[in-house]
């Protein structure tokens, strides 16, 4: 009873925020105006056919950045920059892509393109040495695999063991999309199984349980940040985690409550996380398998 008035609880909290959003209630503000900022780059580049694209903050906001390719960043630099800032498009067609929404989904508040972009220092502050490190380990694992293993199959195994996708060729897409195998090149609950699977084999030495439910927890949260954070990535985290602590205070996890509360969260982190299609896609793919899925 009480798992699917929860349930139904979130679901109403959806309604509503559709509901709002479809009256035009603004919860992302971009001002469009022509000024110099300064700004914390908190990703690795990707590269575009003219220009080179990172994620940057800017007084707690984030922005994508579109920057000249002359001058490459890495995490945790920290930029002036002087261009427009602008709010992305909406949909330009009837029932086409929504860019302006798509960000939105992605808490991204706007786009800039820079005229003018210098480095005047790192940001040494935890959050984003923690960023740098992990960044750090990303470009390892996949440097390792792009060196050991031929091109078309490096692309395949990084995209299923970290969710890097930029160089997966659209051929390949087409053929799992075919296939209907596309699931299999997203990060999913297998992975968390297999970590927490991994976990209990490497820390079975040490004497406390707890210990290792926490160290496994840890491993846990450091992986969503290696996958980069989407929706689907967070959810199976989430999940993941209320197992553990389910063990550790003696109670039994149910899949139902598991799912709202990861839901639950990511909502109130952004709203318009459930205009996102891997949300939508995970969730459904969940609760498919918990209401139809014979025991």
């Amino acid at each position: 009873m009480k798992q699917r008035l929860f349930m139904v609880l979130v679901i109403i909290l959806n309604i509503i925020i559709i509901v709002l959003h479809l009256m035009g209630v603004t919860l992302f503000k971009c001002a469009n105006l022509e000024d110099t900022f300064e700004a914390t780059i908190i990703s690795n580049v990707q590269e575009k056919n003219y220009v080179d694209s990172y994620i940057g903050i800017i007084d707690g906001k984030k922005y994508v950045l579109y920057i000249n390719k002359d001058i490459k960043f890495k995490c945790g630099d920290i930029v002036s920059i002087k261009g427009e800032v602008k709010p992305p498009q909406g949909q330009r067609n009837y029932r086409g892509f929504d860019y302006s929404l798509y960000l939105k989904s992605k808490k991204i508040f706007g786009t800039i393109r820079a005229k003018d972009v210098e480095k005047i220092g790192e940001n040494n502050n935890i959050y984003y040495r923690y960023l740098k490190f992990v960044n750090k380990v990303r470009d390892t694992i996949l440097d390792r695999i792009d060196n050991n293993i031929e091109n078309t199959n490096s692309q395949i195994i990084k995209a299923i063991l970290v969710g890097d996708k930029t160089s997966l060729e659209k051929e390949i897409k087409d053929y799992f999309r075919v296939s209907n195998l596309s699931h299999m090149l997203a990060i999913s609950g297998a992975h968390f199984g297999f970590i927490i699977l991994f976990c209990s084999f490497a820390l079975k030495g040490l004497k406390f349980k707890r210990l290792r439910q926490v160290i496994t927890i840890i491993i846990i949260l450091f992986f969503m940040t290696l996958t980069g954070m989407t929706p689907s990535v967070v959810r199976a985290g989430i999940m993941a985690i209320i197992t553990i602590l389910g063990s550790i205070f003696k109670r039994k996890p149910d899949i139902y409550t598991s799912l709202s509360i990861a839901l639950f969260v990511q909502i109130i982190i952004n709203p318009y996380v459930i205009f996102d299609v891997g949300l939508q896609l995970s969730f459904g793919g969940v609760l498919g398998i918990a209401l139809f899925a014979k025991p």
